[in-house]
């Protein structure tokens, strides 16, 4: 099922917090592995370390807090948030600075990002969530995606604790936002039909 950019912001802004810090804590806990790895380590090595931290730092948010939940079918996990408007079911992945993923495109995939009922996950919004690399490989931003497709997205936003960049263009300098309640905003950006060739793995 599809849905709405503020629909979904709604939605979600209580859980933002938790979230970022499994992406941006994941990111740390590679960095801090010893040097002698990380140095060799290819995009895909490094891709898929971080997200083994992803998962495991997901699967331990799952059991602190009863507001998460988290499901694996056929290797492909998910975080889910049960909310007053229905079920948030999001992939945790690196993504692009288009707001894409790209990794091996199984039906099961690509069902998820068309939107199509999957079994486990019956009427549930499909989302993806990740960290987003610059030009240099570094670090660079949260960002959270409504696929609409294997290569394009119906809607994304960045989210950190300070303030907001969109993934193209910068639209907001920090230091002029005041964040909300939850301690950080986010912006929209609509991009249909983007024809960026997705990098990450």
């Amino acid at each position: 099922m599809l849905i709405g950019y503020e629909d979904a912001q709604n939605a979600l802004n209580p859980y933002y917090e938790q979230l970022w810090k499994i992406v941006t804590s994941s990111w740390e806990k590679y960095n801090s592995l010893p040097e002698e790895y990380t140095s060799i380590a290819s995009k895909r090595g490094r891709a898929t370390v971080v997200n083994d931290f992803v998962v495991a730092l997901a699967r331990q948010l799952s059991f602190d807090d009863s507001r998460f939940q988290n499901i694996e079918i056929n290797g492909m996990f998910c975080l889910l948030i049960p909310t007053d408007v229905g079920l948030f079911a999001i992939r945790l992945k690196k993504l692009n600075i288009d707001g894409t993923s790209s990794n091996q495109l199984t039906k099961q995939v690509k069902s998820f990002k068309e939107h199509e009922e999957i079994a486990g996950l019956e009427n549930a919004y499909h989302l993806e969530m990740g960290y987003v690399l610059n030009d240099y490989e570094e670090f660079n931003a949260v960002m959270i995606a409504c696929p609409s497709g294997e290569k394009s997205i119906c809607w994304k936003a960045e989210v950190t604790t300070h303030g907001v960049v969109n993934g193209e263009e910068e639209l907001f300098a920090s230091d002029t936002i005041e964040p909300n309640k939850y301690g950080f905003k986010v912006v929209r950006k609509d991009i249909i039909g983007d024809e960026n060739e997705a990098t990450g793995s």
